[in-house]
């Protein structure tokens, strides 16, 4: 490499060379999540009787990877869930109640009506 117009060759040895050190690095994570439904016929009718969600999750409110496992039991009427932060370890939710009584969260919301 030529030195540039505003440049001066090494005070010491006088070498007109450059060293250039270029340091490129990359961070590779690797993360899993299972999702499972179970159906079965029930009065002519196939129906979700069991889900299941387990492994990280990227949680896009504060873009932080959590380890999530979430079941949905309609058969025992049971719903679980945990929810621990990845970074800290932290349990952020950690509730078992029943199916029945889960109700106006995530997709189960209540949608305003359109005007």
């Amino acid at each position: 490499m030529e030195l540039l117009p505003d440049e001066k060759p090494c005070a010491s040895c006088g070498s007109e060379k450059r060293n250039i050190n270029l340091l490129i690095a990359e961070k590779i994570q690797m993360h899993e999540l299972l999702k499972t439904k179970q159906k079965r016929k029930i009065e002519n009718k196939t129906k979700i009787i069991h889900e299941q969600k387990i492994g990280d999750e990227l949680f896009k409110k504060d873009n932080a990877w959590r380890y999530i496992h979430r079941v949905f039991d309609h058969i025992k009427d049971k719903y679980s869930e945990l929810i621990i932060d990845k970074a800290s370890g932290k349990t952020i939710i950690d509730k078992n109640e029943k199916l029945s009584k889960h109700y106006n969260h995530g997709s189960a919301k209540f949608k305003k009506p359109l005007r």
